[in-house]
C-alpha cells in the first residue's frame, strides 16, 4: 500500500504510519520505512502517542509544504 501511495504523485508526499501488530515487527519496521513510510507504532499503542506522532507529522507536512 505504501508503495502505491508514494507512486502517485499527489500522494507521494503525504506521510504514512503504519500500525501494526505484526509479529516479526523488526523486519517489518524496516521494510515499511524503506518503501516510504515515515513512521510505525505497533500495537498495543498509547492514544496519546499515536496522535503526538501524527501531529508532529502534520506539522513537518505543513512547514515543508510551505518553504516548497
Amino acid at each position: 500500500m505504501c508503495e502505491a501511495l508514494k507512486s502517485d504523485p499527489v500522494l507521494a508526499c503525504v506521510p504514512v504510519i503504519f500500525v501494526t501488530s505484526h509479529d516479526a515487527t523488526l523486519l517489518v519496521q524496516v521494510a515499511g520505512l524503506q518503501k516510504g513510510a515515515a513512521d510505525f507504532v505497533t500495537k498495543p499503542y498509547t492514544p496519546a502517542v499515536l496522535q503526538a506522532r501524527v501531529r508532529n507529522l502534520l506539522d513537518l507536512k505543513r512547514r515543508t509544504d510551505a518553504v516548497s
